[in-house]
């Protein structure tokens, strides 16, 4: 709700913070990030706890806490959703979860990370019921040794040991789809998606990066791999996918009027507001289109 009236309608009744950072990205995204870094060390010394200790508890209180400070900061951050959403499924709170990713897009809503994050979480929460992720399990687990490079049987793994709360687990069927020799492209994306939940920027990285030279005239890929490489905070490649992206994009629309513009799009992401006053964002920004080939 205070996502909603404070970001979305600007509505600053009762709201007793400084109105010039709710205008400024750049703010939101640097107080969202370090928060969420915080709850992210709060969420790791749960696994190293006793879950009916009253440590696990008071541990798990002070990571949402801080997640929810961090929401608030910035409630359109891709990684604080990802991880704060990955952190709700794990304790079954899959209402919650769902709610977080729709607040969030409705303040991006041409974001395709957030787009699909919340596709797959509406899909958890309306197949998860008391004990039925546990009854999966073992019908998975043989499904998944049957046939390891099946996507959609190695999603479905995955996404029933985060419900069951072993991260560990899920995270080595994801590597190990990527690892397959020869991953197609529906797998390498699927492993992307699955990193994002996780929160792992560098594995993305490196997914994304395998994704594009299986497409190479694919300014989407690109796009989402200049997406990780900000995240990472890494400049110059970032600009550099960005530049290409925008490209190819160029080249696209002089022969297909209505597909995708990347250029159109990165004006408005506030996943870049950070890269905003670069004399160099600036310039990819107004180069002129590419001929086409």
């Amino acid at each position: 709700a205070f996502a909603e009236k404070t970001y979305r309608r600007r509505n600053f009744d009762a709201f007793t913070g400084d109105p010039k950072f709710v205008r400024d990205n750049d703010a939101q995204k640097s107080f969202a990030k370090l928060r969420t870094a915080i709850a992210g060390i709060y969420t790791w010394r749960l696994s190293q706890l006793a879950k009916e200790s009253p440590a696990y508890q008071s541990m798990l209180k002070e990571a949402d806490f801080a997640y929810k400070q961090a929401f608030a900061f910035c409630p359109y951050s891709p990684e604080l959703v990802y991880r704060y959403t990955t952190m709700l499924v794990n304790h079954k709170r899959y209402d919650d979860a769902e709610l977080v990713s729709a607040t969030a897009l409705s303040l991006d809503r041409d974001n395709l990370h957030l787009i699909e994050l919340h596709r797959q979480l509406q899909a958890i929460r309306q197949q998860a019921s008391p004990g039925q992720a546990q009854s999966l399990l073992a019908q998975y687990e043989q499904a998944y040794n049957r046939s390891p490079t099946n996507v959609k049987v190695a999603l479905g793994l995955f996404t029933l040991y985060l419900e069951l709360q072993q991260p560990a687990k899920a995270t080595a069927i994801i590597d190990r789809l990527a690892a397959t020799p020869n991953a197609d492209a529906l797998s390498l994306t699927a492993a992307g998606q699955a990193y994002r939940m996780l929160g792992d920027w560098p594995k993305q990285e490196a997914v994304f990066t395998r994704l594009f030279a299986l497409n190479p005239t694919s300014p989407e890929v690109l796009y989402d791999l200049a997406l990780v490489q900000n995240a990472l905070r890494k400049l110059e490649p970032t600009l550099q996918s960005l530049r290409q992206s925008i490209q190819i994009s160029d080249q696209r629309l002089a022969t297909q009027s209505t597909a995708k513009n990347m250029r159109a799009i990165l004006q408005s992401d506030t996943n870049f507001a950070n890269l905003q006053s670069l004399p160099a964002f600036k310039e990819l920004l107004n180069a002129p289109p590419a001929p086409p080939k």
